[in-house]
Parts: C-alpha cells; sequence; structure tokens
C-alpha cells in the first residue's frame, strides 16, 4: 500500500498524532505513558535517549510491532552520546578541527550503521554550520540512515539543506524572516525562507516544544508555520487533541495536517520501513561497537589529541 493509501484511510487524530514526535529516555520512567502513545494515541516517532545494546532493540521491536503505522526512531548521539555499548567517537567540533572529511564521513558511516542496527532510522546532526557537514552526510547514507541538520536559520542550509532528509528548526527568533516570531512557530521562516526561497522538501522538525512552555498552543501555532514533525511537546496526549480541536474548528487547515503527514510518510517509505520495520536481535552485537568501528575511533581520538595539545 502506497503513502497516499495509507493517508486516505486515516482519522484526523490518527493524523494528528502522526505530527508528534516524543521523547523516550532510558530507563523509562512512566511505561504505561509510552504505550498509551505509541499503541493507542499512534505518535510518529519516537526520540531516543540513553539505554544500552541490550534494552534497545527490543524495545523498537515492541514499539513497531504494536504501532499501527511504522515510527520514526531518532537519537541525537551527538548530544546525547550513543547507547551503552556503541563506539564512542570524538565530537563534531573535534572532528572539525582536524580539517579530515576522511574522519568525518567515517564517523558517521560507522555511528548510521550502529543505528540503523539499533533501529533508530534518523540521527539528529551534523549541524549545518559544520564545515564537514557534507561528509558526515554521505556517510551517514552510506548507511542508510536518514539525516536531521541542526541549527537552521543558518547560511549552511543553503550549502546543505538539499541534501538532508528532515532540519530541526531552532527556537531562535530571526531578525531577517520575521521579527515578531521565533523559527519554529513562524509561517515566513518555514514555508517562506525554508520552503519557498531555499526549496527544501523534506521534513521540517520542531527543536523540542517542551522548551518553549507547556501551552498546548504552542503545537497549534508550529504546525500552522509549517512544520511536519512537531518534537517533544510538553504533554503529548494534550497536543493530539490541541491539534484535533483545531482542526475541526478551523483553526488549521486540514490539508496543512495532510502534507505534513504525507511528508513523514514519504520518508518512512524512503527508508523502508513499510516493507520492514523490524530490528534483527542478531545482527546488533556484529555491528554496534564490533572492533573494526572501535579502531577507527581510537585512530581519529589520537589524531584530535594531538592537535590539542
Amino acid at each position: 500500500m502506497s503513502a497516499s493509501q495509507h493517508l486516505s484511510r486515516m482519522t484526523l487524530r490518527e493524523k494528528c498524532a502522526q505530527m508528534l514526535h516524543v521523547a523516550c529516555d532510558f530507563p523509562d520512567e512512566d511505561p504505561d505513558r509510552t504505550s498509551q502513545l505509541v499503541r493507542k494515541d499512534g505518535v510518529g516517532g519516537l526520540l531516543l535517549t540513553g539505554g544500552s545494546v541490550f534494552d534497545v532493540p527490543s524495545f523498537v521491536n515492541w514499539a513497531q510491532k504494536v504501532a499501527k503505522y511504522p515510527l520514526l526512531i531518532s537519537a541525537d548521539f551527538e548530544r546525547s552520546g550513543p547507547v551503552t555499548g556503541g563506539t564512542l567517537y570524538p565530537p563534531d567540533a573535534a572532528i572539525a578541527a582536524t580539517k579530515s572529511a576522511d574522519f568525518a564521513q567515517t564517523k558517521a558511516r560507522h555511528l548510521g550503521a550502529e543505528a540503523r542496527a539499533l533501529g533508530i532510522r534518523m540521527l539528529l546532526g551534523p549541524s549545518v554550520d559544520d564545515p564537514l557537514a557534507a561528509a558526515a552526510i554521505e556517510g551517514y547514507h552510506y548507511s542508510r540512515v536518514a539525516v536531521c541538520l541542526k541549527r537552521f536559520p543558518d547560511a549552511g542550509v543553503r550549502l546543505h539543506g538539499g541534501k538532508a532528509e528532515a532540519l530541526l528548526i531552532g527556537h531562535e527568533v530571526v531578525p531577517d524572516s520575521d521579527e515578531e516570531a521565533i523559527a519554529s512557530l513562524s509561517r515566513t521562516a518555514i514555508q517562506g525562507l525554508l520552503r519557498r526561497e531555499l526549496r527544501f522538501e523534506g521534513l521540517a522538525v520542531t527543536d523540542a516544544l517542551s522548551r518553549l512552555g507547556t501551552s498546548v498552543d504552542l503545537v497549534v501555532r508550529a504546525a500552522n508555520a509549517g512544520a511536519d514533525v512537531l518534537l517533544r511537546p510538553a504533554d503529548a496526549g494534550k497536543a493530539i487533541d490541541a491539534l484535533e480541536a483545531a482542526a475541526k474548528d478551523g483553526r488549521i487547515g486540514t490539508s496543512t495536517i495532510d502534507r505534513a503527514v504525507m511528508r513523514q510518510f514519504l520518508t518512512k517509505e524512503r527508508l523502508g520501513l513499510f516493507a520492514d520495520r523490524m530490528v534483527d536481535i542478531g545482527g546488533v552485537e556484529k555491528t554496534v561497537g564490533c572492533p573494526t568501528h572501535k579502531a577507527a575511533a581510537d585512530r581519529i581520538s589520537f589524531v584530535v589529541s594531538q592537535l590539542r595539545r
């Protein structure tokens, strides 16, 4: 069944829920909440933090099995580090100091392979202002994981935006495009600058909305601004209610919601999630933290350490 066919069979509430991607930390302090959001509410994705090679794959398989539609599982290895047992590389900024595109691509290729083995299909990073961003994107794509570039708005989007599947929209005010609203809530920034001027066709992902407060109006404003993925709202259940109510009373156009969900479904389709969403548990230890990856990380770490002397 195609992405458009899936969309045509969804209820309004299911579409609203697909726009939400929620945080899932290990250990999960509220597994009942996670089960509710995945199994019953039907959120579109999970942002994983922490965990190990022992618990992440089995959790991903559980979540994908009970979800009506495939989940887009993402993680930020640069901010929180890889899962326990994964290969630890120097941060992007340290690798950028080496000026080695080969190092950046190697790190991304290896971490991308480890992420995919764990069931993580999208990684947040690199930043668009990273001089080695292009090499990193190539590395992630080699391992068949999606890239969500950080730091929009930034001039680097013009160079690298077209190569990524998603872009993280920050909460900074953008004087040149909209003096009254931060980028993640600005129609001018997302629909004007990002879509029309830069012709970006991937997913527009808000930075964590919980950082802006607890008002459910935030998800309505972000959706109307043109965001496809509403990341980490303060209360996901209330956020779904708010989106559904806003669509029913005309404060959000149903076509706006349809476009956001379609972009997500097309991304999931390209990643092969509709065909196979499960993790091969037996293959995890062959890839995650394998000797080849650790040897490369040690080699790069040595070069980085020499630059700091």
